[in-house]
């Protein structure tokens, strides 16, 4: 039976390894990431796929998740909001301004495979699973004047992956609704440690000041829609906002596939 499947995975080998020559020739820095995605495609016909929940082997029409953990998942969808306090930075009003976070999933064992998979794993697809379960968390309608932006990652962490996860997510949920993505506006302008191992006040110290806004004129007077993956204290998420409440947005909110406790 995976007879098929085996033929469609070489096919896709041979077209993927056609355009690593491509992208070699125009880009030599791109030469290793391009074989190991070869790689990574040709090992797949010796080695079956495996659900990434449940690790069985999955039939051919099937990715990243076998059919019963795909209503598993979207059978766990919950839309929720977890309120952060921003502070007095970037608010007319004075005093601590607190703003939305939606989120569609608790981070359990499947959810925090999909995640870490689409971060970490070199699994970009994933943002396919999972920005349809965040577009549906977003409670209620969505201000067609509103701008999706991505929560933006260092250039050099971009380098390593390829990809910001939270860009393909913002790019699925402005496409979803209709609504204008700027990609480019928010910056990280200091590579920071990675939050997974450190505690609450440790989180906050660690991004402190390392987001900022370039052209803030295109997010003045607008209201702005944060897009990242996960939100555990929320202190990522909260300097995002700072800092796009100070470039002049009217209003900050923001949506993630998960919260983490």
């Amino acid at each position: 039976m995976l007879l098929p499947h085996m033929l469609k995975q070489a096919a896709h080998s041979v077209v993927d390894a056609g355009r690593c020559a491509v992208r070699a020739g125009r880009r030599p820095a791109d030469a290793p990431r391009c074989l190991a995605d070869v790689g990574r495609t040709l090992l797949s016909l010796m080695v079956p796929p495996l659900c990434l929940g449940c690790e069985t082997v999955m039939g051919s029409e099937e990715r990243w998740l076998c059919a019963r953990c795909r209503v598993r998942v979207s059978r766990s969808v919950r839309p929720r909001i977890r309120t952060v306090e921003v502070g007095g930075s970037g608010s007319d009003a004075g005093g601590p301004l607190a703003f939305r976070i939606s989120y569609a999933l608790d981070y359990d064992s499947i959810v925090s495979r999909l995640i870490t998979d689409l971060k970490y794993g070199d699994k970009p697809g994933l943002a396919g699973i999972l920005a349809p379960l965040m577009n549906s968390a977003l409670a209620g309608a969505v201000s067609k004047d509103t701008v999706v932006v991505p929560v933006p990652i260092h250039p050099s962490r971009r380098r390593e992956r390829g990809y910001n996860q939270s860009e393909l997510l913002a790019v699925r949920i402005a496409r979803a609704r209709g609504l204008k993505l700027e990609s480019d506006l928010l910056v990280k302008s200091r590579s920071t440690s990675s939050q997974t191992a450190l505690e609450r006040e440790e989180r906050m110290e660690n991004v402190a000041g390392s987001f900022g806004v370039r052209r803030a004129d295109r997010l003045a007077g607008r209201e702005v829609l944060l897009i990242d993956d996960v939100v555990t204290t929320g202190s990522t998420l909260k300097e995002c906002a700072r800092a796009v409440l100070k470039s002049g947005a009217r209003e900050v909110s923001a949506c993630v596939a998960a919260s983490s406790p």
